[in-house]
């Protein structure tokens, strides 16, 4: 038995979705940025993994492994 997906969720509320469209509409009229963060939140100080240097020379960084400081 074969079925054809839906682009919706099942559990998905269109009346709780309008408010929502509406306030980001709201904010986007006014030129305020909107910014999305995922549920594992937003680190304070990203450390980098990666940098640059000049040719043929070697680039060091400091990495810091405790940072745990996030908003969520």
């Amino acid at each position: 038995m074969t079925y054809k997906k839906t682009l919706r969720h099942p559990r998905a509320n269109e009346g709780a979705q309008l408010p929502f469209q509406e306030k980001i509409k709201a904010h986007e009229t006014v030129g305020r940025t909107i910014v999305y963060i995922d549920e594992s939140g937003f680190a304070h100080d990203v450390p980098r993994a990666h940098g640059y240097a000049h040719m043929e020379q070697r680039y060091y960084g400091v990495r810091d492994w405790h940072a745990k400081e996030r908003t969520k």
